[in-house]
């Protein structure tokens, strides 16, 4: 009896200590942190730019999904009570839907990054000189369900400061080229991933699927590692020895 009451005792108290703090499971998202189709995506950046210009905010671009876990993840922690009033307070916040992987090349790259390489994608923009000022740290989001609240309100708030104020990583003219070559290579990926991750969210199942998926991830994940790298070489630096990848199955396959 004595143990039945313990168990009682600390479920209950369990319970109020989760009421008392919320979680994400439990969090509402708020309107400004959701990812809704548009008919021009850019329209609506420049709008939340032309707005941190006014406000003196950082921009805040998020590229994601619905049908991706670390995207949801990362809404339902945006609007929580602890985390919410830093984005807003310092930041002009928009909400890119990238749908079933379509391009949104022309979005990242007015800000010097190459593509989303996982969703979402969290861009921090210096507003007035359009830098991006979180380059070499882009690639934590992609796991965003699993990055503690904590580490989040640790992170946004670091960013409001004057120490952040130009970019501490930022890649030069070749990278910057290499990056964008290998990107459209991506995108062609995408390009027929995209259909296939659809079925699949409709309960379709397509053998090629799952390769594919696979294959991408690896390629994506490591020309996001190799970019950052090469653009934290030393500025003096004559000549970038750049990587190389593929052949990739998709390259090989007529749309």
């Amino acid at each position: 009896m004595r143990i039945l009451v313990l168990v009682v005792v600390l479920t209950l108290a369990a319970g109020f200590a989760a009421a008392a703090t919320g979680s994400k499971e439990d969090t509402h998202i708020l309107p400004a942190y959701t990812y809704q189709p548009v008919n021009d995506p850019m329209q609506a950046v420049s709008q939340a730019l032309s707005k941190a210009k006014e406000t003196n905010k950082r921009l805040l671009v998020v590229l994601g999904a619905t049908w991706c876990h670390d995207s949801m993840g990362l809404a339902k922690r945006f609007s929580m009570e602890t985390l919410h009033p830093i984005i807003q307070q310092h930041y002009e916040t928009v909400f890119v839907d990238v749908g079933f992987l379509n391009d949104r090349r022309d979005i990242t790259q007015r800000f010097g990054y190459a593509t989303y390489f996982a969703t979402p994608t969290v861009l921090i923009v210096e507003p007035q000189e359009e830098k991006l000022i979180n380059f070499d740290t882009v690639k934590k989001w992609g796991f965003a369900d699993s990055v503690d609240l904590q580490e989040y309100i640790e992170y946004f708030s670091g960013f409001t400061t004057t120490e952040h104020q130009h970019p501490l990583v930022q890649p030069d003219a070749a990278v910057l080229a290499f990056a964008n070559r290998e990107a459209a290579r991506l995108q062609n990926a995408y390009d027929l991933l995209g259909p296939l991750l659809q079925e699949d969210e409709q309960g379709i199942q397509n053998e090629d699927f799952m390769p594919l998926w696979q294959e991408v991830r690896r390629f994506r994940f490591s020309l996001q590692n190799d970019i950052v790298d090469l653009a934290k070489e030393p500025t003096d630096e004559k000549q970038h020895v750049f990587p190389e990848y593929g052949p990739f199955s998709w390259e090989s396959i007529e749309k």
